[in-house]
This record gives C-alpha cells, sequence and structure tokens, in this order.
C-alpha cells in the first residue's frame, strides 16, 4: 500500500492509532467507487477516503479498532479543460506536481499549496492555501462545481447555486465527511491577469537576532495597505541541505515571495 504522511511527518502516537484500515479499495474509476461504498453499506463498513495521502494526523485512514475501510482514489487523474471558458476538472487523485505540469503550457494556473505530492481531493476540500491566496483567495474560492459519489449510491453535480447547503458544506469540512469527491471543475487565472508577477527566494544563516529582524521588517511590510492583494511573503526555517538527521547542524532562515501586481 502507498504510504501516508501520518507515518512519517505527523505525531507518531497519532500514526499509530489512526492508520489502521480493515482494507484499502484501489479504485480507477468511479465505478470502483460506488461498488466500495455500496459494499461497504452492505457489510457493515465505515468509509475513509484518501487522495494524497497527506493527512499529517491521519484522518484519511481509520482508527484503531473500528470497522472502517479506506478507499484510495489516487487513480482518478481527470484533466479537462475548456478552450472557450479556460475552466478545468480535475480528478481528486492528481497531485499538485501533475495540475501544474499540464496547466503551465496553457498559460494557466490555480491557488494551491507547495508539497507537490498533496493530492487534488482533500487539498480543495480543506482550502487548497497557498501564494496566490491575497490576490485569488484560497484554492477552494475558484471552485464552480464537483461531482460526489453520495451513501446512497447516486453521483450528483454540485454548485453553489443549485445545493448550496452540499457545496459549502464538502468545501471547508473535513475530507469524505459528506460523500467522495470524484472531480472538482474550477474557474482559473490566465497569465495575461498577472503580467508584472515576480517571484523570488533568499536564505540567510539562522541565528536568532537575524531571525528577529527579519521577521519584524517582514512583519512591517504585510501591514502596509499598499501590498495588501500583490505581496505574499513565506518565512521558515529548516536545516541547511546535507545536514545529519540528527545532532548539531546549522540551520537557513529561508523567505519565498510573490508579487502579483494586480495593482
Amino acid at each position: 500500500t502507498r504510504r501516508q504522511w501520518a507515518s512519517q511527518m505527523g505525531s507518531r502516537a497519532e500514526a499509530d492509532t489512526r492508520i489502521h484500515p480493515k482494507m484499502i479499495l484501489m479504485c480507477d474509476s468511479e465505478d470502483d467507487v460506488l461498488a466500495s461504498i455500496a459494499y461497504s453499506d452492505r457489510c457493515g463498513y465505515r468509509v475513509s477516503v484518501r487522495s494524497g495521502g497527506h493527512q499529517y494526523a491521519g484522518f484519511s485512514s481509520c482508527a484503531e479498532g473500528t470497522k472502517c475501510l479506506q478507499l484510495d482514489v489516487s487513480a482518478l487523474e481527470m484533466f479537462k479543460r475548456d478552450p472557450v471558458t479556460n475552466r478545468v476538472t480535475l480528478g481528486v487523485g492528481l497531485t499538485i506536481t501533475q495540475v501544474l505540469d499540464q496547466l503551465a503550457p496553457l498559460g494557466l494556473s490555480l491557488p494551491m499549496g507547495i508539497c507537490k505530492s498533496v493530492g487534488v481531493g482533500g487539498h480543495f476540500q480543506s482550502s487548497a492555501l497557498g501564494f496566490l491566496a491575497r490576490t485569488w483567495g484560497a484554492g477552494m474560492d475558484l471552485v464552480v462545481s464537483f461531482r460526489i459519489a453520495k451513501a446512497d449510491g447516486s453521483i450528483e453535480e454540485v454548485t453553489r447555486e443549485a445545493n448550496p447547503a452540499l457545496y459549502w458544506a464538502v468545501l471547508g469540512s473535513s475530507p469524505g465527511s459528506w460523500g467522495v469527491v470524484l472531480d472538482f471543475t474550477f474557474d482559473t487565472i490566465t497569465n495575461d491577469e498577472v503580467p508584472n508577477s515576480m517571484f523570488g527566494v533568499h536564505s540567510w544563516l539562522y541565528s536568532r537576532e537575524q531571525f528577529e529582524h527579519i521577521a519584524n521588517a517582514f512583519m512591517d511590510v504585510m501591514a502596509k495597505e499598499e501590498v495588501a492583494r500583490d505581496l505574499i511573503i513565506f518565512l521558515a526555517v529548516n536545516p541547511a541541505p546535507g545536514a545529519p538527521a540528527s545532532g548539531d547542524f546549522r540551520h537557513l532562515i529561508t523567505m519565498m515571495w510573490l508579487w502579483t501586481g494586480i495593482d
């Protein structure tokens, strides 16, 4: 089975109790999803859903001691673009890297995070927050519609106009709570809309004094009204490249910034 991030990056205590599905059903199609839902209902299993397996706390798996199976929808990798509207439909099994690789040649983008292995399914149900957020909002803000497989075996296309209650319940709640999302359709951002965008990365050796200086300057700049929609800065402290897995080693302060220039 594919590894889940809770077993590698999250708390071991969480991983040890929450990654115990009785079985994992690999779904290659929406028919597989419906058959899996029917099987779980017939045999009395609870259902959890994972696309990228990137849930640090293991909530896309099953708690120890529960009669629960996990649906793996990572094979649902549809990518479709409407050439007139530039809307795209993404299968929930696509990763951020796969989406970007297909959007970039088309001159399109979407607000997303920066972890390349994150799956579309959980990401866009739980914000899809990233560098474009101050300009365009979270990724879920650009969701036009999605298709969801429900417990009764039906598939519904959900829009905010036709079914606002389910639309807003799915976008923002714990992924998998209301059904198994199969794909999302989005409005996209064209390169022509951000002709003045710029991106940069800077690094410094870590010291407390240096970090305090950079962090204070960061907060001063981000508080300015004139950059409220154009600038986003990501600040992190990480081990320097090549650092050992444990023991004493140097850290780097890394700053990544994006200027969209729409104002």
